[in-house]
């Protein structure tokens, strides 16, 4: 999947090289750190965005100077953007990481909590269903109802 955003970079910073320079397409690159984000961690991202602050500055030199205004503030843009990214691609790992804690604790309690039922007791047979709250669910907001057993 990393072949899509290092793809962007590479095209948007070929066309925007052989265009006139009153056409920018540099702020195109951002999607790809953007697009990083979605599938990989803060250091991929943050990798990308790199190297797409890299290919925005090859693309202001050969475009009249990176000191312009206009490519300093593309330049900027790309960064502080792809910063932004790196730091929210962080913060959801971290959420990511508390829920899955979260979630195995939920599972052991719910364990520890809802033992098995016995197929029999005495001459009494019993029966019950598992019925989630949600799809996927396995804990919080599930029942568990008895039938009693057919004759």
């Amino acid at each position: 999947m990393l072949i899509v955003p290092l793809a962007i970079i590479a095209t948007t910073a070929l066309i925007d090289i052989d265009t006139p320079e009153t056409i920018h397409l540099g702020p195109f690159l951002i999607a790809a750190p953007a697009l990083t984000a979605a599938f990989a961690g803060p250091g991929l991202t943050a990798a990308v965005g790199a190297l797409a602050v890299v290919a925005q500055i090859v693309i202001a030199a050969l475009h009249g100077g990176v000191s312009t205004p206009n490519h300093e503030a593309q330049i900027a843009a790309v960064l502080v953007i792809s910063v932004f990214l790196v730091v929210f691609r962080r913060l959801l790992d971290r959420y990511e990481r508390q829920l899955g804690r979260v979630r195995s604790v939920a599972v052991v309690a719910q364990q520890g909590l809802l033992r098995p039922l016995p197929r029999r007791i005495g001459p009494l047979g019993i029966a019950s269903v598992y019925i989630a709250a949600e799809a996927g669910a396995q804990s919080a907001g599930t029942c568990t109802r008895w039938y009693p057993p057919r004759a």
